[in-house]
């Protein structure tokens, strides 16, 4: 399970990444606007991190014995 949560991370940063040198995408030239875009990815990743799994999967998981 850690090889999907680094691969996924890794295909976020990417995108991240991707939307500003391929975009052209700005990031904030001040301070404030900084700490809240920071605040907000913070937010998303965590939001993502308490969602919970597919009730299918973790079935899938249970009978598995994984």
């Amino acid at each position: 399970m850690p090889v999907i949560a680094v691969t996924s991370a890794a295909a976020t940063v990417s995108g991240i990444v991707g939307g500003i040198v391929v975009f052209g995408d700005p990031l904030p030239g001040n301070p404030l606007g900084m700490v809240i875009e920071c605040t907000a990815f913070v937010l998303v990743v965590l939001a993502a991190w308490l969602t919970p799994a597919p009730a299918r999967a973790v079935g899938q998981l249970a009978s598995s014995g994984a």
